[in-house]
């Protein structure tokens, strides 16, 4: 791949390869700890080539120094690593211009060598190059994921406070230390910086997708396909913080700390309103559940009902007043039968339902950005 031998000992691709093949699922996430060249990578994406897996793999390496003398060194790889992240590129590209080519038809051979085990009775000619054989070859090496994601250990990206203490006469050197804490992103981080550490402590995924787009003149980042998470990273000037400064300069940092902990807010609210989203989509259910039984009287779905009702209220695990109360309701609605004011609650559940969306779609939304 590398037209020279980089590596003294690189690890056989077919061997990692039939490794894989053997102990994982076609959506199973392949970690190695000792990633050297990354074998193990080229390896799952030309597996996933070969049978149209979407395996994943998470690889692990120290940035050890090359040998001045080595060819790696020479070709201008200066640890390996780089080595890594290189062989990837290149398998990547080189495994869509091979299933571009000629990957269907490998498939189709495989398919029917597994099937058969042999490739007798294997008709060659029915795949002769035709425009949907050539569109289906394209469409494949399209869905073939080759992208990855490279991290590095670090510390974090926001300034910690010097709480050493100090004498009444070092004011100077409180100043100094509370200007450090105006812009507390370190200047050498970015926006992604910030995202994928707020994504490590908020516990998402970092395979999930950002994208970022503009709203109000603002750059905001969308993470996952369905925005899980909203960040919005706003770079604030505000000047120096000096012993003749304004009473305004101090509202600046009032609002300056409100804008860094609204990162946090945006997500955590994000979640507790999927919670609540939940619950009511559990207890329309249940009403609905309970106008069956009102039409059918059958026994089995009232106790069924009535039990997960009690099983609910007593495990304590809802905290909505309003969601207890309705589950209360429920039970007096199926002992008198009242099939109308359970319809009329189930109006009202979607309702609520509906009234959430828009609280996170527009009020949560607007007072984010209209500050």
């Amino acid at each position: 791949m590398f037209n020279k031998y980089l590596f003294d000992f690189p690890k056989p691709v077919e061997v990692i390869k039939q490794l894989v093949s053997q102990v994982s699922n076609t959506d199973d996430i392949i970690l190695d700890f000792f990633s050297g060249s990354a074998t193990t990578a080229h390896a799952v994406m030309q597996l996933n080539a070969e049978d149209g897996g979407n395996r994943r793999f998470i690889l692990v390496q120290l940035p050890e120094l090359c040998d001045e003398k080595s060819e790696a060194y020479k070709t201008g790889y200066k640890n390996i690593c780089e080595i890594g992240k290189e062989r990837i590129r290149r398998a990547g590209k080189m495994l869509k211009d091979a299933l571009e080519s000629s990957g269907l038809f490998v498939r189709a051979m495989k398919r029917h060598q597994d099937q058969h085990d042999s490739l007798e009775g294997f008709a060659y000619a029915e795949w002769e190059e035709s425009p949907e054989v050539i569109n289906a070859k394209k469409e494949m090496a399209a869905k073939l994921d080759v992208g990855f994601r490279v991290f590095k250990l670090d510390t974090s990206n926001l300034e910690t406070w010097d709480a050493t203490p100090i004498e009444d006469e070092q004011l100077d050197l409180l100043y100094r230390r509370m200007n450090s804490m105006i812009h507390r992103v370190k200047p050498e981080r970015t926006d992604l910086d910030m995202i994928y550490e707020i994504m490590l402590k908020l516990g998402v995924p970092l395979t999930y997708s950002v994208t970022p787009f503009s709203i109000n003149n603002k750059t905001v980042y969308g993470v996952g396909d369905d925005c899980l998470l909203l960040v919005c990273c706003l770079s604030t000037f505000i000047s120096p913080i000096s012993s003749g400064n304004t009473l305004w300069l101090w509202i600046e940092r009032i609002a300056f700390c409100f804008t860094i902990y609204e990162v946090i807010i945006v997500g955590v609210r994000k979640m507790q309103i999927d919670i609540r989203k939940d619950a009511l989509l559990a207890l329309k259910t249940a009403y609905e559940r309970a106008a069956l039984y009102c039409e059918t009287g059958n026994q089995d779905i009232y106790r069924n009902l009535t039990s997960k009702i009690d099983q609910v209220l007593d495990n304590g695990i809802l905290n909505q007043l309003d969601v207890v109360q309705s589950y209360k309701n429920l039970k007096l609605y199926m002992d008198s039968k009242n099939i109308v004011g359970i319809k009329y609650e189930i109006i009202n559940i979607q309702h609520s339902i509906e009234a959430d969306n828009l609280l996170w779609n527009y009020t949560l939304f607007l007072r984010l950005f209209k500050r």
